[in-house]
């Protein structure tokens, strides 16, 4: 499993996700919609900051909108 982290630079809340994940035991690809926009277009990212989880296979397993805390996700996976 691995998390896309949609952000911004600009961000107010990206910048507090960043520091929630900064130790977190999945693997976290950042995507910087300004920069990758047809990703973000794929995604159909409309919010940010947005996490997308994925299983092994690339496959969406959930997504969270906003600033979400750790404890939450982990919530989520644990129960797969």
């Amino acid at each position: 499993m691995k998390i896309l982290k949609f952000y911004a630079d600009w961000c107010g809340p990206c910048k507090q996700q960043s520091k929630l994940l900064k130790d977190f035991p999945l693997e976290i690809q950042s995507i910087n919609v300004e920069e990758e926009e047809e990703l973000a277009e794929k995604y159909d990212v409309k919010n940010l900051p947005t996490l997308i989880l994925l299983d092994d296979d690339n496959n969406e397993l959930t997504r969270f909108h906003g600033l979400t805390q750790p404890d939450k996700i982990v919530t989520y996976y644990e129960k797969m």
